[in-house]
């Protein structure tokens, strides 16, 4: 789930910031893998690579960091679940018991 939510918003970001910068072939080839950076800037005069090169590594800080906030309120929202429900199975069983 959470690697979903990194590669859509990575896409997303890239396509939005690289737009009009580069081809839409390489945007489109940045947004499916950060690997292939390397790959397409060398390709680039010194004066776009950076440029590209930033937005990219901003992209993908950005996704992670909306993934990981996601992770903490799943983590988060099944913790309470387990403490809420937890009690109400210990007073069945008490009262099974009984």
């Amino acid at each position: 789930m959470l690697g979903s939510i990194v590669t859509g918003l990575y896409r997303d970001k890239v396509s939005s910031g690289l737009e009009g910068l580069i081809s839409t072939e390489a945007a489109a080839t940045l947004g499916e893998s950060l690997g292939s950076l390397n790959m397409i800037t060398s390709q680039m005069s010194a004066e776009l690579s950076p440029l590209v090169t930033r937005v990219a590594n901003q992209s993908f800080v950005d996704a992670m960091s909306v993934a990981m906030i996601v992770g903490v309120g799943v983590v988060g929202l099944s913790v309470a679940i387990a403490l809420a429900a937890m009690p109400l199975k210990a007073r069945e069983k008490q009262a099974e018991s009984d």
